[in-house]
C-alpha cells in the first residue's frame, strides 16, 4: 500500500502543481485582458476626441464654404446685372447710331422750318410796320 499511497501522493502533487500553473496562467491572462481593455479604452477615447475635433472642423469649413458660396452667388448676380446693363446700353447705342442721322435730319428740317416761319413772320411784321402791305415773302 505504500506504493499505491506514494503514487497517489505523487499524482496529487502533480495535480496540485498543474492547478497552480493553470491558476497562474488564468491570472496572467486576466491581467493581459485588463491591460488590453484599458489600452483600447484609452485609444477609443482618443479616437472619439479626434473624431469630435474633425467633425467640428468640418462643420466650420462647411459654414465657411456656404458663406463663400453665398458671396460668390451675390457677386455673380451683380455681374449678370452689370452685363445686362452693358448689353442694353450697347443695343441702345447701336440703335441710336442707326437712328441718329434720321433724328438729326428730322431735327434740322424742323428747326429750319421753324426758323423759316419765324423769318417770314418777322418780314411780315416789319413790312406792316413800314407800311408795305402787298409784299409777302416766303423763305420755305
Amino acid at each position: 500500500m505504500t506504493l499505491d499511497r506514494c503514487v497517489r501522493d505523487m499524482c496529487a502533487l502533480r495535480l496540485k502543481v498543474f492547478k497552480q500553473k493553470i491558476k497562474h496562467l488564468l491570472f496572467e491572462h486576466k491581467v493581459a485582458v485588463d491591460e488590453l481593455r484599458s489600452e483600447n479604452t484609452a485609444a477609443l477615447k482618443l479616437a472619439a476626441e479626434q473624431q469630435r475635433v474633425a467633425d467640428l472642423q468640418l462643420r466650420r469649413d462647411k459654414a465657411s464654404l456656404k458663406e463663400h458660396m453665398h458671396h460668390q452667388q451675390l457677386e455673380h448676380e451683380e455681374m449678370v446685372k452689370t452685363i445686362k446693363k452693358v448689353r442694353k446700353r450697347g443695343r441702345l447705342l447701336t440703335h441710336l447710331l442707326a437712328v441718329g442721322p434720321f433724328v438729326a435730319l428730322t431735327y434740322r428740317s424742323k428747326a429750319l422750318a421753324s426758323l423759316g416761319f419765324r423769318l417770314c413772320l418777322f418780314v411780315k411784321v416789319s413790312h406792316r410796320l413800314c407800311g408795305f402791305r402787298d409784299i409777302y415773302v416766303s423763305f420755305q
